[in-house]
């Protein structure tokens, strides 16, 4: 039984596109803590549900328009834009995914990356959502109140810069040293060293090399 899933999600979404080679990984992975799949979307507030449990876990994927049972393309009829008004508008506070539209056998499928939220704990609808292994539940109150708690755990040891820092990045994809320099009006070797301290605590990665380097938020895992 299990060959014949494989030999389905092959046959279904094969290809060299580095996004459907993620999307076979993760449909190979199934459905788990950070994986969720949905073959129909049923409305802006059960996605928003999703997005905020996954940023108030360590991030993880959801992907839109296919059949995990079996790996059959359904497609999808929201865009990436609607995605992104949703984090925006129905998550508090906001959320600014990384969503990739695929087209494949004219069906069109997401993938939605979610990074783990730097102001936790986020809410949906006013509510507060985790991920308990594959489902999103509402969290307990002890469990809203331990999100908080983590989160500054997290950020114990940096200053209103570098939080800020990580803030930014949240909402704009990306820093460099020169805008690090520009929004908190320190020196380029201050800038470097709060960076780096930033990388060592993997809160960020780089992209890039020599004076085109930017941070970014680390691969979700």
């Amino acid at each position: 039984m299990k060959d014949k899933k494989k030999n389905a999600i092959r046959y279904n979404i094969g290809g060299d596109d580095l996004s459907w080679k993620q999307i076979i990984e993760l449909l190979q992975q199934g459905e788990g803590p950070s994986i969720e799949f949905k073959k129909n979307l049923l409305n802006s507030i059960d996605l928003a549900k999703d997005l905020a449990a996954f940023s108030n876990a360590k991030g993880g994927y959801i992907v839109l328009g296919i059949d995990d049972k079996n790996g059959h393309l359904i497609g999808e009829t929201v865009t990436k834009e609607w995605i992104l008004a949703v984090a925006k508008a129905k998550c508090n506070p906001k959320l600014i995914p990384l969503v990739t539209e695929i087209e494949k056998a004219n069906k069109n499928i997401l993938l939605i990356s979610v990074h783990e939220g730097n102001s936790k704990p986020y809410f949906a609808d006013s509510k507060c959502y985790i991920r308990d292994n594959k489902i999103t539940r509402l969290a307990s109150l002890d469990e809203e109140k331990s999100l908080s708690a983590n989160l500054k755990n997290i950020h114990e040891g940096l200053n209103k810069r570098q939080k800020d820092a990580l803030n930014h990045v949240h909402e704009n994809g990306s820093i460099t040293n020169m805008i690090y320099r520009d929004l908190f009006k320190v020196s380029h070797k201050t800038a470097h060293i709060e960076l780096v301290e930033l990388l060592r605590q993997e809160l960020l990665a780089t992209a890039g090399k020599g004076r085109s380097t930017c941070y970014i938020l680390p691969e979700i895992k």
